[in-house]
């Protein structure tokens, strides 16, 4: 079933989420949410700290994914909200970090642009 091959793809199987309900939310994010996931999936691969707002706001402005740092705060808050996304503390520092809940391998299939 489609369930299963995405249950195969996202390797969520057992984490309690619907394989079919990541696959939908995935398949159904703009080509731009999808860009923005992606680099933070690069950004924090392996980095269970994550990587600072600036810096990623730096980053996707390189990259012409956002226009203010609203428009990130705002993608930010959508990802998090269908848990692609995660926001962190980062210890002793006021500003939060953020890493993708996401990896590059599981997002391939719904990046045509990769």
């Amino acid at each position: 079933s489609q369930a299963y091959r995405f249950s195969i793809i996202l390797g969520i199987k057992n984490s309690g989420k619907s394989a079919s309900g990541v696959a939908y939310v995935l398949s159904s994010l703009t080509s731009n949410h999808l860009k923005i996931l992606q680099l933070l999936s690069k950004e924090t691969h392996g980095d269970r700290e994550g990587v600072t707002f600036s810096n990623f706001y730096e980053l996707c402005l390189c990259e012409m994914l956002v226009s203010s740092e609203k428009s990130l705060q705002l993608i930010l808050k959508e990802l998090e909200d269908h848990d692609l996304v995660k926001r962190i503390g980062s210890g002793s520092s006021p500003q939060e970090n953020y890493v993708s809940n996401v990896s590059l391998k599981e997002l391939k299939p719904f990046c045509d642009f990769a």
